[in-house]
């Protein structure tokens, strides 16, 4: 059972550390043991068992090992009633009191209600969601994320609208999204792209067009525009039943990527940042070690569009309807891609650098031939759709 405040929990709590229940009583006398008046319902619970040890089928106790001593004595204090045991599970039983009774004491100090935002031990922000019936405080997200009342601390009240608790809010928000399993996809999801949705037919005509633009490009904003005008040629390089793309997207009031392309199949949802430059670049400065200036620029805009997302995840994969982004499922690293330059301007290069940040930032660099060669052999393929080499893997 799951409570939404303090006060209910620690009401579930106090029934489990008063004394033995009526019910209790009536199987003790049956059993020919005596139960003590302050003796706790979980102690005489523990009692019973053992002296229904043969009758119940159950496992003879062990004797009480020193280290279960030593527990008790930790957390029992001087107001506590007289402890006594004689098996491991009655040390057990006691150890679940006073720890019980311990947590009652800080939900009620602590006065927690779902919708505050406490703070972990270990640092996190996180939103309360619920309160379990042994005390454990739930936070939103699902996963059974939780924490004791004894670690943590309330940073802001559900009623707080100040500029602080406000930050503290999109925080847990966003560390509740990150915990979050891929969500199943729906008529509903669907319905927020349809305006994103392109078709999945591609043809070499196509292709042409778009090789004829970037050779009498002088930099990437007819790319930009033809693209804008035929969103399936990018789409395209992506699997899925379904396929979107969208252009110009606004990261807040700070960035806007040139595409955001995302498909949706059996596995859930994917997206991808498409960051385009100038095709007059060579990729390389001319020794062939380090990214020139345009790789460069694209390949800083994907790692700030990332930072953004870290910061708004929730904002990001809200649905429209719900005052978000409507990007299901995006994650803080999305895969992406910077295209830029032309082969023939490559000066002579291992390709290590490009190589390594793919590796190691899953952002790919390519030039415009790769993307034109790819297209076409995407259109020429003749075998199974998931056979196809060309698609993003």
């Amino acid at each position: 059972m799951a409570f939404s405040n303090s006060h209910e929990a620690a009401g579930a709590i106090a029934e489990l550390i008063g004394g033995p229940t009526p019910r209790q009583r009536q199987l003790a006398e049956l059993c020919g043991i005596t139960l003590e008046r302050d003796c706790p319902t979980l102690v005489a619970a523990a009692k019973l068992r053992m002296a229904l040890t043969v009758e119940l089928n159950l496992r003879t106790a062990d004797y009480v090992s020193e280290e279960l001593e030593n527990l008790v004595e930790q957390l029992r204090t001087s107001d506590d009633v007289t402890v006594s045991y004689e098996s491991n599970e009655e040390a057990l039983a006691w150890i679940a009191h006073f720890r019980l009774k311990r947590r009652r004491e800080h939900l009620l100090e602590l006065e927690l209600r779902h919708g505050d935002i406490v703070m972990t031990w270990s640092g996190e922000i996180a939103e309360v969601s619920s309160i379990g019936q042994n005390g454990r405080v739930f936070f939103k997200g699902g996963r059974g994320f939780g924490a004791w009342p004894d670690l943590i601390k309330v940073r802001a009240r559900k009623e707080d609208e100040s500029g602080e608790a406000k930050e503290l809010r999109i925080q847990a928000k966003n560390k509740a999204e990150k915990r979050k399993g891929p969500s199943e996809w729906s008529a509903a999801k669907s319905g927020d792209l349809a305006h994103f949705v392109t078709e999945c037919g591609l043809t070499e005509v196509e292709v042409d067009e778009l090789e004829a633009v970037i050779e009498n490009a002088s930099d990437e904003r007819p790319i930009q525009k033809f693209l804008e005008s035929h969103p399936h040629l990018i789409t395209s390089l992506m699997s899925g039943n379904e396929r979107y793309c969208i252009p110009q997207k606004r990261l807040g009031g700070e960035y806007i990527p040139d595409f955001i392309i995302g498909d949706a199949d059996s596995l859930g949802f994917r997206w991808v940042l498409i960051e385009i430059e100038t095709p007059r670049s060579g990729i390389y400065l001319q020794k062939g070690e380090d990214l020139d200036q345009y790789a460069r620029k694209g390949y800083s805009q994907i790692v700030s569009w990332r930072n953004w997302l870290c910061n708004n995840f929730a904002y990001a994969r809200n649905s429209p309807r719900q005052d978000g982004l409507g990007l299901f499922d995006i994650r803080e690293k999305s895969d992406a891609v910077v295209l830029v330059g032309r082969r023939e301007k490559m000066p002579p290069t291992k390709d290590a650098q490009r190589s390594e940040i793919r590796q190691s930032n899953n952002i790919q660099i390519h030039t415009y031939d790769w993307l034109i060669e790819t297209l076409r052999g995407i259109v020429r393929h003749t075998g199974p759709p998931g056979s196809n080499r060309y698609l993003f893997d």
